[in-house]
């Protein structure tokens, strides 16, 4: 069994960390003899980095926990604990526990920062040579966080690759701030293409299946995404309008909102204006595409009805939830 020493302060019997064995032993001190069970990540004579990785929930307190976690993780590095209590900003290599899986990893990292700072023959590793070696990697094309960018290749076929995947919602922020794609985009992607091809295939018998609306297609679903949600929206207030008439005037919008757009330099384009419903709200549900609509949905609405619903439907003035 451990034998714990104790000091007196403020009237209380502490625990004195001492010699390494204490920190080895830590995890069976019964935790009603520790002076706390929890700390702030900030305001503390601490590295604030240092804590907010032992923080392991991201809540903003080191508790008890967390703290004898990241201490096991410590002793598991180290080849003896007592390097524990140097107190020293400097690591030598023969203190690493190499014959761990955490140790060796850590060993091979202080080795490549001391080489790649012209220090090879380095016995020990401190923390300045540590932090401008992150510096030093951050601003490299590849800095091993796992992320590629367009820069991070001279190859512009490759290059241009890269930028489309970003640009067509695969993109990962890498550890230098730059949008760039990695594992994950990269086999998103590829599912993405996958699916697109089966589409071509499944279709290639029956081209009305590709392209409804023949070569308009693309002109059609455009204009159908630009409206989408606020379609949704007008029914959905509809639906609610029929399940109870005393809802009517609040779906429209209260007196009060149009009386605050009111006082507004008004233009077509004015967010406010945008935010009201397509079209006024009724039990009869029929969206018009032209007329009685909302003047900053006008324009998307007649390019809606011109290239998406007369080549699907015919020419009509109105579409109701069915149409949609």
């Amino acid at each position: 069994m451990h034998q714990w020493r104790f000091f007196k302060a403020g009237g209380f019997d502490q625990v004195s960390l001492e010699r390494g064995e204490d920190f080895v032993h830590l995890a069976g001190l019964d935790q009603k003899l520790w002076a706390a069970l929890a700390c702030p990540v900030a305001g503390l004579e601490c590295d604030p980095s240092t804590l907010a990785l032992i923080d392991s929930d991201g809540d903003g307190r080191v508790r008890a926990p967390e703290l004898l976690a990241a201490l096991r993780w410590t002793l598991g590095a180290l080849s003896s604990p007592d390097e524990l209590l140097k107190g020293s900003d400097e690591l030598p290599l023969a203190a690493i526990d190499e014959q761990g899986g955490v140790g060796a990893a850590i060993a091979v990292a202080a080795r490549t920062v001391l080489r790649d700072a012209g220090r090879a023959d380095a016995g020990a590793i401190d923390m300045g040579t540590a932090a401008a070696a992150t510096e030093r990697l951050t601003a490299r094309g590849l800095n091993g966080d796992g992320v590629v960018n367009p820069g991070s290749t001279t190859d512009a076929a490759l290059a241009a690759d890269i930028q489309q995947l970003v640009d067509t919602g695969f993109a990962a922020s890498g550890r230098d701030g730059k949008p760039g794609v990695d594992r994950d985009g990269v086999a998103a992607a590829q599912a993405a293409a996958a699916a697109c091809l089966a589409w071509q295939r499944e279709g290639a018998g029956d081209p009305a299946t590709l392209l409804p609306a023949a070569e308009g297609t693309a002109a059609a679903c455009a204009a159908l995404q630009a409206v989408a949600s606020k379609v949704e929206d007008f029914f959905a207030r509809c639906r609610m309008a029929a399940f109870d008439a005393r809802a009517e005037a609040a779906l429209n919008r209260e007196e009060s909102a149009w009386l605050a757009l009111a006082a507004q330099d008004l233009s077509v384009s004015n967010d406010e204006i945008r935010n009201f419903p397509l079209a006024r709200i009724t039990t009869v549900a029929k969206l018009p595409l032209a007329g009685p609509v909302n003047p900053a949905w006008a324009a998307q609405l007649a390019t809606l009805r011109e290239v998406a619903v007369k080549p699907l439907l015919g020419d009509r003035d109105t579409l109701d939830a069915a149409d949609w």
